[in-house]
């Protein structure tokens, strides 16, 4: 078996890193390009495992994914699943985006499968959710692997646990779909809005209209709509990546040139650059190049805070080192959902 051997770090970090674009915004993409009738092309190329279980669970259904040196084309509009079978391996971004998806094949019942550990990944509220909306599903203790049936969502008013994103941005992709208007409502608590806008804005690129009828809490999607493809969506830089070598710089001397950072943009977990400032770490941003730019000799980062994760809970881990190794005590407020992922 092969073996990583970890050092501890002792002296400067230097260096020049291109941050990988966001799968978050990937894994939308990549999903709604494949709704559209015709040819979506995404620009930019990750390596990350769970986008290459969205690759797999779409070609699983039947869509046709392209990859080329400067990103992917999908050819997008039918689902007709090849034997049936749809493995979202690790990916909980894949299963619960395209559950109720299964629902348009074109072709007999899809079955929804994945590792392990997914298996055991809270999707009751989901799963009851998508049945009210019409859609026929059969599963044991409400666990994968999960049988969606092909059948015409109906739409109608949907209460939902507000606590993962992942459970709304599901129905929201499904509702553009049905026969009658969906009104989508999120009951408390109202966690990561932050990734629910990202689907919001994702899926009105897609050509999709949605009502914002009280914010990060209750949307209405018109029936009967079409996603539309996109000549062109260009994928913005991970932050959450980018966390770990902005903590690294930060509690080391260094000199650390990141680049593909244009401002904060719109990726759910932008707050990292906020929490590193406010610890005190010295960042050169320049808008034009797309770079973060982290230099210092040697630095005690400023503790005391209290951060609130409700909406940015992949931060967590990665903002505990941080927490742990600056002066004082630093609250992290809002983590429960974080276990569930």
């Amino acid at each position: 078996m092969p073996r990583l051997r970890v050092k501890a770090c002792d002296e400067e970090v230097s260096g020049e890193i291109r941050i990988p674009i966001s799968k978050y915004h990937l894994h939308r993409a990549l999903i709604m390009g494949s709704l559209a009738e015709g040819n979506t092309v995404v620009r930019g190329i990750s390596n990350a495992e769970h986008i290459w279980d969205t690759i797999h669970a779409l070609r699983d259904m039947g869509v046709k994914v392209h990859i080329n040196d400067n990103g992917y084309v999908v050819e997008g509009g039918k689902y007709v699943p090849k034997n049936g079978n749809v493995w979202v391996g690790s990916s909980g971004s894949t299963l619960q985006f395209m559950l109720g998806l299964g629902s348009v094949s074109r072709r007999g019942p899809a079955v929804f499968d994945g590792e392990l550990a997914l298996r055991n990944r809270p999707i009751g509220p989901l799963l009851e959710c998508l049945g009210k909306m019409g859609v026929k599903w059969e599963a044991q203790m409400h666990k994968m692997p999960v049988t969606i049936y092909p059948s015409k969502p109906r739409g109608g008013y949907i209460e939902i646990p507000g606590t993962l994103s992942q459970w709304i941005s599901g129905l929201l992709m499904l509702a553009p779909f049905a026969s009658a208007d969906t009104t989508i409502e999120a009951l408390p608590p109202n966690n990561e809005q932050t990734y629910i806008e990202l689907t919001l804005q994702m899926m009105r690129r897609f050509g999709i209209h949605i009502n914002e009828e009280k914010k990060g809490i209750r949307w209405t999607v018109p029936a009967n709509q079409k996603y539309r493809p996109v000549e062109g969506v260009d994928i913005e830089a991970d932050l959450s990546s980018a966390a770990f070598l902005l903590i690294l710089s930060a509690l080391h001397p260094s000199d650390v040139l990141l680049k593909g950072i244009y401002a904060q943009g719109t990726h759910p977990e932008r707050m990292i650059l906020d929490i590193i400032r406010m610890m005190g770490v010295p960042m050169e941003f320049n808008a034009v190049e797309g770079t973060v730019r982290v230099r210092h000799d040697g630095i005690r980062l400023n503790g005391g805070l209290t951060i609130n994760m409700q909406h940015c809970p992949d931060l967590i881990p990665a903002v505990c080192v941080l927490a742990s190794l600056a002066k004082g005590t630093t609250t992290l407020k809002n983590v429960d959902h974080g276990r569930m992922k």
